[in-house]
């Protein structure tokens, strides 16, 4: 302080020694020698001296709420300033209190979720701000805490106890639902389980996966019929702002090839999803679906099955000596009011396989000796079969279906079960007939006129 008397001017201390504040800081004042300056001038010069207990630290944490696992590795740009200028190109930050990293765009520091990024030796007294850079900040909700307390805007001054910043970003996104249809043609009243795989493809023909691209398998549980849905997860931060793109995503039944209870159903699904993204809304959308190449307006993803079962034709033949003889069967199947066509495969009780073939009628000829069985694999299971034993003359004709009734005929109608055991047993009776000749002896009297 400078005090002016009339004869004189000098310069002395007029501060106690005790704290002095200005505005919100406190100082500690202290008194210089007096200096007489009535025949001239002199100067002041103060030198301050770095106290090495008087640094602080400045400790920045990443959360991030993810809308997308795959997001967890994603980095942020960080803009710190201090004194209002931003950090050095060079200064070094410790990440996770093991890695040393260096700043190499001016106030800019890279962070990923849950890393804890910590700048030390900072003057205490320093103001600091934090900001995120606006241009990664796309897609995100961003809020911030500043030593425990939520804040809207990062800034303070350095102090030797916490200075402590966290940073937490919510990723905004969207979930898109994908229903598929399971129906089964033929139900038995039993419940099964199938599997439906989702794969990320270029375009909508399907033939080229994309590497890295989505991949999902859905489970279903169905008696009847019932319905499963892929969902799909995009995250905002992934597309630029006022922009619209197309995914396109191949679904197909997983087929089991130890099933051989079920005809799967071959048909594939080309499914576009458009992502449109405004900046202020984000939506996806199915847009198409095509179906074996062909689009298809109802957009419906259906996959139909038909339960199979076998069927087992034996014969057996009584009272004849001709083991040898064959006989022959016509058998039909109609599924659904429609006659199945083509080949099937058969198997014999001597390990024979081979093919049986159904004409255009749903019909064929199997033939079979005595004590021979064929069984037919991949019937539909419920469908109506007719059996007819072709040229039963001078035998008596019987059958059994399972363990039930053996019942008189050379055709048997029913419906195919889980289970289906079909024996005809033939027995010969021109053979009986002559037998029953020789033992009933019939005596004619004559009497002679």
């Amino acid at each position: 302080l400078m005090r002016h008397f009339p004869d004189s001017y000098f310069a002395y201390s007029d501060i106690p020694l005790n704290d002095v504040i200005i505005d919100n800081d406190t100082f500690t004042g202290y008194e210089s020698n007096v200096t007489n300056i009535s025949n001239g001038h002199t100067s002041f010069v103060y030198t301050n001296k770095v106290n090495p207990n008087k640094y602080g630290s400045l400790e920045i944490t990443k959360n991030l709420v993810s809308y997308l696992k795959d997001n967890l590795t994603k980095e942020f740009k960080i803009y710190v300033t201090l004194d209002g200028e931003p950090l050095p190109v060079g200064t070094n930050y410790l990440v996770n209190e093991e890695t040393t990293k260096q700043v190499i765009e001016p106030g800019i520091i890279l962070i990923k979720a849950n890393e804890i990024v910590k700048i030390a030796n900072i003057i205490e007294g320093s103001k600091f701000e934090v900001i995120e850079k606006v241009s990664i900040m796309s897609g995100y909700q961003v809020d911030y805490k500043l030593n425990n307390k939520d804040v809207e805007n990062v800034t303070g001054y350095i102090n030797n106890n916490s200075n402590k910043v966290i940073i937490i970003n919510t990723e905004k996104g969207t979930d898109l639902k994908i229903p598929v249809y399971k129906t089964i043609e033929n139900p038995d009243g039993d419940e099964h389980n199938y599997e439906f795989e989702l794969v990320e493809v270029t375009d909508h023909t399907g033939n080229t996966l994309i590497n890295g691209g989505a991949k999902s398998i859905s489970q279903i549980s169905v008696i009847d019929a019932n319905k499963n849905e892929f969902i799909l997860q995009f995250s905002q931060s992934n597309y630029e702002n006022n922009n619209t793109k197309k995914h396109y995503y191949k679904i197909t039944e997983v087929i089991n090839n130890n099933d051989i209870n079920t005809k799967y159903d071959n048909n594939i699904y080309i499914i576009e999803v458009t992502i449109n993204n405004t900046g202020e809304t984000f939506t996806s959308a199915i847009t198409k679906v095509w179906l074996n190449g062909e689009e298809i307006i109802d957009k419906k993803i259906e996959f139909i099955n038909q339960l199979l079962t076998n069927l087992t034709l034996s014969k057996e033949l009584k009272n004849s000596k001709d083991k040898d003889s064959i006989f022959e069967f016509e058998i039909e199947v109609i599924n659904r009011d429609k006659p199945i066509i083509g080949e099937y495969k058969i198997e014999t009780n001597l390990q024979e396989t081979k093919t049986i073939v159904f004409d255009n009628n749903s019909k064929a000829i199997i033939k079979l000796k005595d004590k021979e069985s064929i069984t037919i694999y991949g019937l539909p299971y419920g469908a109506v079969y007719k059996i007819t034993e072709l040229k039963t003359d001078n035998y008596s004709v019987k059958y059994q279906i399972n363990s039930r009734t053996i019942k008189k005929g050379n055709r048997v109608t029913s419906n195919l079960e889980k289970n289906n055991n079909i024996r005809f047993v033939n027995t010969n009776i021109s053979n009986l007939s002559l037998a029953q000749t020789g033992q009933n002896k019939l005596i004619i009297l004559f009497t002679f006129l």
